[in-house]
Parts: C-alpha cells; sequence; structure tokens
C-alpha cells in the first residue's frame, strides 16, 4: 500500500513486518491441523471465514490504493500510476487472488460437514 515514504520507515519495522508474514504460515498450521485431526471442519471453516472477512474488508478501504501499481511517489505524484490488471506484477496479483479463492472453495467442499448435506 506504501501509505507512507519507503525513506521514512525504520528498518526494525521492516524487519518486524518480515518476521510477522513470516511465521503466519507455520502459526496457522499450528492452529489448522488439531482442528482437521479432531475433524472440526466447521470451526475450522468459521476461522477461516473470519481471516477472510478481514481481508475482505482491508481490500475494500483500500481498494483505490490497491487498484494501481505504482510507487509511493508516483501514486501520490499523480503520476506513472498503471490499473493493477495492466501490469506484470498486477496479473500476479490477481491471478494470486484467484488461486486463494479457489483454495477457499476447495478447502470449504472438503472440510464442510456431511451432515450438512
Amino acid at each position: 500500500l506504501y501509505p507512507v515514504r519507503g525513506s521514512r520507515v525504520p528498518s526494525a519495522v521492516d524487519l518486524v513486518l518480515v518476521v510477522v508474514a513470516a511465521i503466519q504460515v507455520p502459526v496457522g498450521f499450528a492452529i489448522a491441523a488439531p482442528l482437521s485431526i479432531a475433524k472440526r471442519g466447521g470451526a475450522l471453516l468459521k476461522a477461516c471465514a473470519a481471516i477472510a472477512l478481514v481481508v475482505v474488508v482491508a481490500s475494500i478501504i483500500a481498494a483505490r490504493r490497491l487498484g494501481v501499481s505504482a510507487s509511493f511517489a508516483q501514486y501520490h505524484g499523480g503520476f506513472g500510476s498503471v490499473p493493477i490488471g495492466k501490469s506484470p506484477l498486477g496479473r500476479g496479483v490477481l491471478l494470486s487472488w484467484i488461486a486463494l479463492l479457489g483454495a477457499y472453495a476447495w478447502s470449504f467442499l472438503l472440510l464442510r460437514d456431511p451432515r450438512d448435506d
């Protein structure tokens, strides 16, 4: 999102953000694995739905900025912005969102409670 100029962000903040990003996968696995083993797919789906809701709301709030591919200076200076779907980075981001939505749908199909049918 580049909410602030990169030169104004201390390197310690970057380090913390990288560490937080790196631990998301093992923490998610540590939370999801016991629920999956215990056949508590409903609880796992509710947790995933809550996370998805947060991501969707944050994406809606930041939709204007997320809709373009540009650096901080380009975006705030009003030059060099490219619609997200027309940049190579943007196409990769859009494809990753499609893959993520597909993974959520596949997870839902596999984890739903068969008693709901």
